[in-house]
C-alpha cells in the first residue's frame, strides 16, 4: 500500500487512531485496543504494527525529555527485561509470519485485553 494510494477515508482513520494513540499515553489508556484495531483495519497487519510502535516510541520520547527531571530510572531500569522479552519474541515473529498470521496475532492480543475493559450491566 503506497501512501499516494491511500484514500481520504484511510487518512481519516489514521489520523483518528494517530491521535487515540496520544490519548492512550496520557489520559486514556483503554483507547490503545481501538487504535490498534483502526491501524490494522487500514494497513496491512505488518505495517500497522510498525506504525503503532514507532508511535508509542515517539511519545515515550518525547514524555521521558519532558519530564526529565522528574524521571524515576529505577523504575524504568525494571521495565528494560519485560520490553526486551517483547522485542525479541515479536522481531523473530513478524519476520517469519505472513498477512493473515500477523492478523490473527493481533486479534489474539486484542481479545483478551478488551474482555474486561467494558463491563457489562448484570439482569438484577
Amino acid at each position: 500500500m503506497e501512501l499516494p494510494t491511500l484514500t481520504t477515508r484511510t487518512w481519516v482513520a489514521l489520523i483518528v487512531a494517530a491521535a487515540l494513540t496520544g490519548l492512550t499515553k496520557t489520559a486514556v489508556p483503554e483507547l490503545a485496543s481501538i487504535a490498534a484495531t483502526l491501524f490494522a483495519l487500514v494497513l496491512p497487519a505488518k505495517e500497522s504494527t510498525g506504525v503503532m510502535l514507532t508511535l508509542l516510541l515517539i511519545g515515550d520520547a518525547i514524555a521521558l525529555w519532558a519530564y526529565r527531571r522528574d524521571t524515576n530510572t529505577a523504575i524504568l531500569r525494571s521495565l528494560v527485561p519485560s520490553m526486551l522479552v517483547g522485542v525479541c519474541l515479536g522481531a523473530p515473529l513478524r519476520a517469519v509470519s505472513v498477512q493473515t498470521q500477523m492478523r490473527r496475532v493481533i486479534g489474539a492480543i486484542l481479545l483478551p485485553t478488551e474482555r474486561g475493559s467494558f463491563p457489562c450491566r448484570e439482569a438484577s
